[in-house]
């Protein structure tokens, strides 16, 4: 998804919710050190806790926005957040936004204010068939893409490991050059 970003542009392009503050600073990061030969690419997190006035600001260039529901929410209330230019908004752990009496309100606001032609991404480890009938709602014609549980490699990809002993010196050494 980061080829299709307009660097050029400073509006958001991307919008990505997660479950938990902890799951959105871990997307940030992923982001960032993914695109840091990107020159200009602009990620932010937005999350409860943080201030406003200091998401208002970063929302000034932002490519990418990375919160959490409840923030992301607010900052498109506020008007900070001008959603007219996402082209892909992305659930992940989409099974614990999704789930009952959990972020589904704040989801199908956010979803409402987005503009009607956008990719849509809903990731998720698990994918129960609750999940997969709350997506309906939010995509026309959706692709399910379930790794084989028994099996969960990739066609082609084959991995191999060695075990190797190790050595406590250089472990000391490391040990010694960081203190």
């Amino acid at each position: 998804a980061l080829d299709a970003v307009l660097l050029e542009s400073r509006a958001t392009q991307i919008l990505i919710l997660a479950p938990t503050r902890e799951i959105a600073v871990q997307i940030h990061a992923v982001i960032t050190a993914i695109g840091i030969k990107m020159e200009g690419l602009e990620c932010h997190v937005f999350i409860g806790g943080t201030p406003l006035n200091q998401d208002k600001a970063r929302l000034k260039k932002c490519h990418i926005a990375v919160g959490s529901p409840g923030r992301i929410k607010q900052l498109i209330e506020l008007d900070y957040l001008n959603t007219a230019s996402i082209r892909l908004f992305i659930l992940d752990e989409a099974d614990k936004l999704l789930e009952e009496g959990s972020f589904q309100e704040q989801i199908n606001w956010i979803y409402s204010s987005l503009p009607v032609n956008k990719q849509m991404l809903a990731v998720s480890a698990t994918y129960p068939e609750s999940l997969a009938n709350a997506l309906t709602r939010y995509m026309r014609e959706p692709t399910f893409v379930r790794l084989n549980p028994t099996d969960p490699s990739l066609i082609g990809l084959k991995q191999y490991y060695k075990i190797v002993n190790s050595h406590p010196l250089p472990h000391k050494t490391f040990e010694e050059k960081t203190q």
